[in-house]
């Protein structure tokens, strides 16, 4: 091994978190070859499968330490630091020694920035290999990828990342990149984010038909705690869905589509949990695929806000299902349906936009204790409010214990969706993480409340209690259970709060052990 192939370095710590989420995976149980890169420009590996990280001068590029990872067996990592930009033109072939960086084998990288250049894009994952390949990117800015050189081909995808095998960031942010699909990150394989993580500034063009600016789906995303920001394209600027999604604790905002989607255009199956969608130029387009009298989309929103979208809040042409969801303050209609395809509402806030509250929804199913406030989404079910103000506070930002943040619309004093909604159902939490259903308006009954924010508990006045007699000390008794603070029920609640309690020292000896490395 080569002097540069450090056996302890920072990747080596995303190693080990990567085992961690991925534990019981083979390819994590084999042994692990470290490269710390120490040149910052681009050149390609002298021998591939030497096991040396290296030149013709010796030195370790980033482009050779992938080279090199490719022709090794197993889980390899890299470490690096500083600011790397590729400049090596060429596309069309396999082994990452021009253009992009092809990954052909498990790694993991950890380091500053990479950047494409703009002469390809930056990484393309699992192009050739027959076994599974899993890479993550862990505290990496990948930027400035284009694929402008493939126009007019199916190359044209994955400004940023193309994903074929199964990919992850953790703590990384895909930026200023761009494609015709997929200017951020086009996904056919399985995609997921842990902790904080940015796709923003991307933008899909180059044809009319150009499709998720941020990222397009097709196989399966996981995104958590991520924020999709300023992305733009014809469908779906920012997130272009037509494969198995989940978005959850994070953001969608300020993107922009010519057609339809600001946020996010579905044509598969999406669920969207405690986050917001808010400054796009439409927030949800949920629609039929290419026959537009075959419904195909489903989204599935719960406890989430769709506020400030310079359009319509969410425009539905699938099958669509809110749960404790408030859309608000939208420049358009709030809720707009289409032909075909139902939407189903319960315990939800359709209130205080531009236009009408809904709009040509007449599939609309009330699933009861929902809330608008012109009268227009013509709520009939159980507990429904109808024509009233909502009282909403503005678009606010609020923390969670998922150590980020969200945004959201506070109930005010004397908000009719305060305890209005219905216990059955209730998710157990709402949009910041604030557990329900409490007591809002202090009647002593803690009731869900309507939207995604719960009103806090209103204190009740003790009553007094007259003085104890005194008496023989009672044997203390045991518990057999130990009771329940957390999760879903069934669960107990000491390992919930031990696990809780422990993730901040966690993430905490992460952060000091990283800095510790970098000062090596």
């Amino acid at each position: 091994m080569s002097p540069n192939a450090s056996p302890f370095t920072r990747a080596t710590l995303v190693i080990l978190v990567l085992a961690v989420f991925l534990a019981g995976r083979s390819a994590f149980a084999q042994p692990i070859v470290s490269f710390t890169v120490n040149a910052t420009y681009d050149a390609v590996d002298a021998s591939p499968g030497d096991g040396a990280c290296g030149d013709a001068t010796g030195a370790c590029t980033l482009r050779a330490a992938v080279m090199e990872s490719n022709a090794l067996p197993g889980l390899n990592s890299i470490d690096f630091g500083g600011t790397l930009v590729l400049t090596i033109p060429g596309t069309g072939e396999d082994a990452a020694a021009t253009g992009d960086l092809d990954v052909t084998d498990s790694l993991g990288i950890t380091g500053d920035v990479i950047d494409g250049g703009g002469l390809d894009r930056v990484f393309d994952v699992d192009p050739t290999s027959t076994g599974a390949v899993h890479v993550s990117f862990a505290y990496v800015t990948i930027r400035n990828g284009s694929t402008s050189a493939a126009a007019g081909t199916p190359d044209d995808r994955g400004g940023g990342i193309l994903n074929r095998g199964s990919a992850s960031l953790f703590f990384a942010n895909v930026v200023d990149s761009e494609a015709d699909k997929g200017g951020g990150v086009f996904n056919q394989g399985k995609f997921e984010t842990a902790g904080p993580t940015e796709i923003r500034n991307n933008r899909s063009a180059g044809t009319p038909a150009s499709a998720g600016g941020g990222i397009y789906n097709t196989g399966s995303l996981d995104v958590r705690q991520g924020v999709v920001e300023g992305n733009s394209s014809s469908l779906g600027g920012g997130i272009f869905n037509s494969g198995q999604a989940r978005f959850q604790i994070g953001r969608i905002t300020a993107n922009s589509a010519t057609i339809s989607g600001g946020g996010v255009s579905n044509e598969g199956t999406i669920t969207i949990t405690e986050s917001t969608i808010n400054g796009n130029s439409t927030g949800l387009g949920n629609t039929g695929s290419d026959v537009p009298s075959t419904p195909s989309g489903t989204a599935t929103l719960t406890n989430s806000t769709i506020s400030g979208n310079t359009s319509t809040g969410i425009v539905n042409g699938g099958n669509l299902s809110l749960t404790n969801v408030t859309i608000a303050e939208n420049g358009g209609t709030g809720l707009a349906g289409g032909p075909v395809g139902t939407i189903s509402l319960k315990n939800t806030i359709v209130g205080k936009n531009a236009a009408a509250d809904c709009s040509s929804t007449p599939s609309l199913i009330s699933l009861g204790h929902n809330l608008d406030s012109d009268g227009s989404c013509r709520l009939a079910g159980p507990g429904d409010i109808s024509n009233v103000d909502p009282k909403l506070g503005p678009l606010t930002l609020h923390s969670t214990p998922y150590f980020s943040t969200t945004f959201a619309h506070a109930l005010l004093t004397g908000s009719p969706a305060i305890d209005a909604g219905g216990n059955n159902g209730c998710p157990f939490s709402d949009q910041r993480g604030v557990q329900r259903p409490q007591d809002g308006n202090g009647d002593g009954i803690a009731v869900c409340d309507i939207g995604a924010f719960e009103a806090d508990a209103i204190a009740q006045t003790p009553v007094p209690t007259p003085e104890p007699t005194a008496g023989p000390t009672p044997t203390p008794v045991l518990p057999a259970d130990v009771p329940r603070t957390g999760g879903p029920p069934g669960e107990a609640g000491l390992p919930f709060t031990l696990a809780v309690a422990a993730l901040p020292a966690l993430i905490g000896a992460a952060a000091l052990f990283r800095r510790f490395l970098r000062r090596r």
